[in-house]
C-alpha cells in the first residue's frame, strides 16, 4: 500500500494564503511512503486478518505479527494503559494464542521470536508461570540452543521469586553467566 503524504512549506504571506488565484504550492514536498504489515496499526493487521481468512489464505504469519503487537503494546503500556484496554488486549492475546498454536487452524512452527515475547508478556504482565514454563520447554524442544535475552530473563527471575521459587529463580541466574552484561 503505497500513500503519499503533503509536507506544507508555504513562504509565502498569510495574507497570500487566502487568495486562492495568488497561492502557490509549488514549493510543497511530497514524501512516497510505503506501509508494510511491520508498521501496521493493530486494526489495521486485524482487517487484514479478516481479509486473509475471508480468501482461505494462510493465517499464521499475521496472527504471529498480532501476537506480537499486542504483547508489546501490553508491555510496553503495563503501567499506562486503562484497565479495559489491557483487558481485552489480554483476551485477545489469549484466543490468538489459542489459534496460533493450533495446527488444524495454521500451519509452520512457532516462532521464538513469538514464543520470547509470550515468555516476556506472561512474565511480566499475566504473571502466569505454567505458562512461561511451557514456553521456555517449548522453546528448548525447537532449538536447544535458543535462549532468551538477559532483560526477559530477569522479567522469569522476578515472576519465580514471587511465586517463592529460589531455588529455580538461582538456577536461571547462573544460566545467564553465559552472557557478558545482564
Amino acid at each position: 500500500q503505497t500513500r503519499s503524504k503533503k509536507i506544507g512549506t508555504s513562504t509565502q504571506s498569510s495574507s497570500l494564503l487566502n487568495d486562492p488565484l495568488s497561492f502557490d504550492d509549488s514549493s510543497d514536498i511530497y514524501i512516497k511512503t510505503t506501509k508494510t504489515l511491520r508498521n501496521f496499526t493493530i486494526d489495521e493487521l486485524e482487517d487484514h486478518l479478516v481479509e486473509l481468512k475471508r480468501k482461505n489464505m494462510n493465517t499464521s504469519g499475521i496472527i504471529s505479527k498480532l501476537l506480537t503487537k499486542y504483547c508489546t503494546e501490553c508491555l510496553d503500556s503495563e503501567r499506562t494503559a486503562a484497565i479495559p484496554v489491557q483487558e481485552s488486549y489480554k483476551k485477545r492475546i489469549s484466543e490468538l494464542e489459542t489459534i496460533y498454536f493450533d495446527k488444524k487452524q495454521t500451519s509452520g512452527f512457532p516462532s521464538l521470536g513469538v514464543i520470547a515475547i509470550l515468555i516476556d508478556y506472561y512474565s511480566r504482565v499475566d504473571l502466569n508461570l505454567d505458562k512461561v514454563l511451557f514456553y521456555i520447554n517449548l522453546s528448548n524442544e525447537i532449538d536447544r540452543k535458543f535462549k532468551l535475552d538477559p532483560h526477559k530473563c530477569v522479567s522469569v527471575i522476578r515472576l519465580l521469586i514471587r511465586k517463592n521459587l529460589f531455588d529455580k529463580a538461582i538456577e536461571l541466574i547462573d544460566s545467564l553467566g553465559q552472557y557478558d552484561v545482564v
